[in-house]
């Protein structure tokens, strides 16, 4: 049930999340899980916001950026969407900030995909049949280098 939700959570939109956490509910009836216990990763992240970003560190801000943390440890990448002026590069730039406070690597690239064609972000086959590194090819060949 905490998997579930933990991981799920992230991913929804708020309108969508008393639906959801009623679903899981009428899955495990008698179950109740707890809250995630605050890690040294939240220490860390309001450090952070109030040290390094300048900023207020409230408690639903901490917990967007260990989020989307919680993401990036099960997946390589993820998007980050929302209304212009909610914070999204706030919060991965202050979790960022926190990798490096916690003398972790971290890397990030960022590209506008409506910029450029299907071929031209993804690479393609050329007419004389030579494969041409698109923009995201790039990129992570790029992040790989040693």
């Amino acid at each position: 049930m905490r998997a579930l939700r933990d991981f799920n959570i992230p991913k929804i939109v708020t309108d969508d999340k008393p639906i959801f956490i009623r679903l899981i509910a009428d899955l495990f009836p008698n179950a109740k899980a707890e809250d995630k216990k605050p890690s040294h990763l939240t220490k860390t992240c309001e450090k952070t916001t109030k040290n390094d970003m300048g900023l207020i560190p409230e408690e639903q801000f901490v917990k967007k950026c260990i989020d989307c943390a919680d993401i990036l440890d099960v997946r390589h990448c993820m998007f980050i969407i929302g209304p212009p002026g909610c914070g999204k590069t706030t919060v991965w730039k202050t979790l960022i900030q926190t990798h490096k406070n916690n003398n972790q690597d971290g890397e990030y690239d960022t590209l506008n995909p409506k910029a450029v064609n299907v071929d031209e972000l993804f690479g393609c086959y050329t007419k004389s049949k030579e494969w041409r590194n698109g923009v995201l090819s790039v990129i992570l060949k790029n992040q790989n280098k040693c």
